[in-house]
């Protein structure tokens, strides 16, 4: 039950972050955690005093037996911009991973990352 609240909490302070300006007053906000073996979806939405909405998504799966991991996150902001991250992780062997990332900005360019990461025992 904790677990659920410190969600609920940590999604209010991420959906406040979404304002981009100083007097935006937040009229209301909700959101939701929805969970299932090997996966968790957060879901979160702001009205704004003014009309304007934001939203952000995030989708996170896993496969410890297959040494795998996805995530996918997508904000929507006031302007109606959007800003959207897909990554991925697979494990080589013991303690090396490949992780790939590539993200959407608002302004519409892509970046895309890839890299090997060796844990340090």
């Amino acid at each position: 039950m904790q677990k659920s609240n410190f969600f609920v909490v940590s999604f209010g302070l991420a959906l406040s972050a979404l304002a981009t300006t100083a007097d935006a007053r937040v009229l209301s906000k909700s959101g939701s955690v929805t969970r299932a073996p090997g996966e968790i979806t957060r879901v979160g939405n702001a009205v704004f005093a003014n009309g304007d909405t934001a939203a952000r998504y995030r989708n996170t799966q896993w496969d410890r037996q297959a040494g795998t991991a996805s995530r996918d996150i997508s904000n929507t902001y006031r302007d109606g911009s959007t800003r959207s991250v897909s990554g991925t992780a697979t494990r080589l062997e013991p303690g090396v991973f490949s992780a790939q990332r590539t993200a959407v900005q608002r302004d519409g360019d892509t970046v895309s990352t890839s890299k090997t990461i060796q844990r340090r025992y």
